[in-house]
């Protein structure tokens, strides 16, 4: 503790660390209250939930089911794709995180309205969280300040972010987006400490633990919060992906400034082993084995031969330049290599770059469509504009620097900034880059205008009012005090000066930044999604009015069998499915209790218009 906080608590005044709790609790219930007011009465209307547009009703059907036999959920659905069934499309953590919670607040056996309405709740209280990590990312990559502006733009910010982490839109997006940036955020505090205390590979074979400890410890959480980010999405290797390339380059940069790339791989390596190990248990249950394993893998394969080069080169007296040109040949004999032995996983990574130019046949998806400029004012509002000015410095200074940290943000920036101009569903994602760059772009106006100093000033202001009550005191009090008085004169204009301009500054960055996005906020989640009354309605009229296709309605709630390789599910001689447009697909699944022909996410989408 410093001498400045424990004068401040011998005196009860609050300490820094307090002020800044404070204020991440005031942007913690700003978000939820965000969140769960504005939505509140499209969501709970009358007697059931209204969860948002699609996907929301089916992960909540998976949920209901996972209550009935916690901690299974099902991995095969014949409650959907009649007359074949479907392999559960989404992956498991967000369910098992909500079925957890669920479970231990229902003690084992909690009720529907239990889990619908703590299922309501679920997303806007993991996306009122998430301005934690953006706080911490700030601070570390810029400083507290920037940090705190960051969290708060984050709470406010409209578009996808927001739209995904409202009241009732229980959906994998929230967790994609928590614990990527958790993971980020560890990695960036693993980079630093490991910079700090020139972590290398003699550390390893000193075991100097005071070195090796808090690198290897964020290392280990940076796996962690990767391992439950990759069991959110089915897509996640695209953290990976941008991990990957950040690897390249500061292994490149550190290379040609003469420095050691040891630290990348020691904290590489593990991030990845431990993600490797909470996926691979999942193998045959969900869609990832086939691509995250192999990213994972050949992510940890990647650190060993960066830094490995590099120390051969090193050592052998090579010429840094010639560093890239060497990575370049390996790349280029490893893909080699790949494409012999392994063709079609190849192919199938490859084919994942689509993100960034999505084909003509999913662009009629909303979510699909590439950002334009109205859009992204939608999204972002000036939040867009000003993180391309703050990305422009941060380039700058990482040229003119290297640091190891910032290289991560501009990379992972500019990859996450592709990703959402080829889809704009991925802003929900560039949200958190953008909050960061432009809580950094703040504080430097908020600098610029005399703010850092202020403090200073009052401080300095203080002294000389401790001296002048001790001149009181002496003799020549009169005299000293008149002679003080210019002075004091010229520090009251001084700090008058410097409050305007600071005023100003604020004025300024509040109007820019800030406050162009609370109105398309508020408007954002007032907005009415998910199905109609005459959609519930319906639905609940053909599940009472119809018969069961497989002769008993608690079959809902069964844990079903995989059907064989190659083989499609067996269904009953009742069984019939029911033909619709598939964005209702999950609305028939869970409201109706009936199969639908297609549904979001199944390969039948562009059938169910023939019909």
């Amino acid at each position: 503790m410093g001498n400045s906080e424990l004068a401040s608590r011998i005196r009860g005044q609050p300490t820094r660390g307090l002020i800044i709790g404070l204020a991440l609790l005031l942007i913690f219930g700003i978000a939820l209250f965000l969140r769960i007011y504005f939505p509140y009465d499209n969501v709970f209307d009358g007697d059931y939930v209204r969860f948002q547009i699609n996907a929301p009703w089916y992960h909540m059907r998976l949920v209901e089911n996972l209550a009935q036999h916690f901690p299974q959920r099902i991995a095969f659905d014949p409650f959907t794709l009649y007359p074949y069934g479907q392999d559960v499309p989404f992956a498991p953590f967000l369910d098992l995180l909500l079925g957890f919670f669920l479970w231990v607040i229902g003690l084992g056996s909690p009720s529907r309205q239990m889990i619908e309405t703590v299922g309501a709740y679920f997303p806007a209280i993991l996306g009122a969280l998430v301005p934690l990590p953006v706080y911490f990312m700030g601070r570390e990559l810029f400083n507290k300040k920037a940090g705190l502006l960051a969290a708060a733009l984050i709470a406010i910010l409209p578009g996808e972010f927001l739209m995904r982490t409202l009241l009732g839109f229980t959906d994998h997006h929230v967790a994609e987006t928590l614990f990527s940036a958790l993971a980020v955020m560890f990695l960036i505090l693993a980079v630093k400490s490991s910079r700090q205390k020139g972590l290398s590979f003699n550390n390893l074979w000193r075991r100097d633990w005071g070195s090796i400890r808090k690198p290897l410890i964020y290392s280990l959480l940076t796996g962690i919060a990767l391992g439950c980010y990759l069991l959110s999405w089915v897509g996640g290797a695209l953290v990976v992906f941008i991990i990957f390339v950040y690897a390249i380059i500061q292994s490149i940069i550190d290379h040609l400034r003469g420095r050691s790339t040891d630290y990348l791989c020691i904290i590489g390596v593990p991030s990845f082993l431990v993600a490797l190990l909470m996926v691979a248990p999942f193998s045959g249950q969900i869609p990832v084995w086939g691509l995250q394993v192999p990213a994972l893998i050949i992510g940890m394969l990647a650190f060993l031969v960066l830094s490995g080069l590099s120390f051969l080169m090193v050592s052998k007296k090579i010429r840094r330049a010639y560093y890239p040109l060497a990575l370049a040949g390996l790349g280029g004999i490893g893909l080699a290599g790949f494409y012999l032995i392994a063709p079609s996983l190849l192919a199938s990574i490859l084919g994942r770059f689509s993100v960034f130019a999505p084909t003509v046949g999913v662009l009629t998806i909303a979510e699909v469509s590439p950002l334009s400029l109205s859009s992204t004012w939608e999204q972002f509002t000036t939040g867009f504009f000003l993180a391309l000015i703050s990305l422009i410095i941060i380039t700058y200074l990482v040229i003119r620097e290297g640091a190891a940290d910032k290289t991560l943000l501009l990379v992972w920036s500019v990859i996450m900034l592709a990703a959402a101009l080829g889809q704009s569903r991925f802003a929900y994602y560039y949200a958190v880059n953008v909050a960061l760059l432009t809580g950094y772009l703040s504080w430097e106006i908020l600098r610029l205008g005399g703010l850092r100093k202020l403090s200073q000033g009052v401080a300095g202001e203080g002294d000389a009012k401790g001296k002048k009550a001790r001149l009181r005191k002496e003799a020549k009090r009169k005299k000293e005090k008149a002679r003080r008085r210019k002075p004091r004169a010229t520090v009251t204009r001084y700090l008058s000066t410097r409050y305007a301009y600071g005023m100003i500054a604020i004025v300024v960055v509040f109007f820019l930044a800030f406050y162009p996005s609370i109105p398309e906020a508020i408007d954002k989640a007032r907005q009415v999604r998910g199905p109609s009354q005459d959609w519930h309605d319906s639905l609940v009229w053909m599940r009472e009015n119809t018969p069961e296709p497989f002769g008993d309605p608690d079959f809902y709630y069964e844990l079903y069998q995989l059907p064989p390789p190659g083989e499609s599910y067996k269904y009953p001689e009742t069984a019939y499915g029911v033909v619709a447009l598939w964005d209702s697909g999950y609305w028939i699944t869970r409201l109706g209790r009936r199969i639908p022909y297609a549904s979001p996410g199944t390969s039948h989408r562009g059938e169910a218009f023939l019909f």
